[in-house]
């Protein structure tokens, strides 16, 4: 299964509550934490190839680890019959991607033979209420002021490209059952319908979850 949200939408914390409480179950759970892609980061900090990448050509690179770590952190694990959850995972690709003008039917076909999540839990967050931290961390203190219009103006996209994937009006990779944790009510109200989701499917198939 999959935990989508923005950067610093709390996507870890319910990836953690969620695993606990499915390992409660008698289940074993391993989280696995999407990461930015190491030749994307060499290239944008190498001025030889920062020109050549493009928004296209970083799509193909990040998508390329996605599967790469897939391969490796994901695969094994459900083929063992443990459940893993990604906190973030293709969707968080996908609206990065279209957020940065590409094509969400081009996106999708960089995913779609990644292992398909059973569940898609999306956390909705605002971006004005996690920008300045998120920036703090990426960047430093100091640094929202020269950067913060650019990137709150990216988050709010993303933000709404997940929406849009949850929604359907987006190509996901492939379908999921989906569940919103909505803005505006307390943590442990809104994981009840994950919780609920997750039960199903773990009540249809007790061998196997991803």
């Amino acid at each position: 299964m999959a935990v989508e949200g923005i950067d610093g939408a709390g996507t870890a914390a319910v990836a953690n509550l969620l695993a606990r409480w499915i390992e409660r179950r008698g289940r074993r759970v391993h989280v696995v934490a999407w990461e930015a892609s190491a030749p994307v980061r060499r290239a944008a900090a190498d001025g030889r190839t920062r020109q050549s990448l493009t928004p296209r050509v970083a799509a193909l690179l990040v998508a390329a680890e996605a599967h790469r770590r897939a391969d490796e952190l994901v695969k094994r694990q459900v083929d063992a019959g443990d459940i893993v959850i990604a906190d973030r995972y293709a969707w968080t690709g996908v609206a990065r991607d279209h957020a940065r003008g590409l094509d969400p039917d081009w996106i999708a076909g960089l995913y779609e033979r990644l292992p398909a999540p059973a569940v898609v839990v999306l956390v909705q967050e605002r971006p004005d209420r996690v920008i300045g931290r998120t920036i703090d961390e990426r960047l430093g203190p100091g640094r929202a002021e020269a950067v913060a219009p650019a990137f709150r103006a990216f988050l709010a996209a993303v933000a709404a490209g997940l929406d849009d994937l949850a929604a359907g009006r987006v190509t996901a990779p492939w379908p999921a059952r989906t569940v919103v944790l909505e803005l505006g009510e307390p943590l442990d109200d809104r994981l009840a319908s994950a919780r609920d989701a997750i039960r199903a499917v773990l009540d249809d198939d007790g061998s196997r979850a991803a």
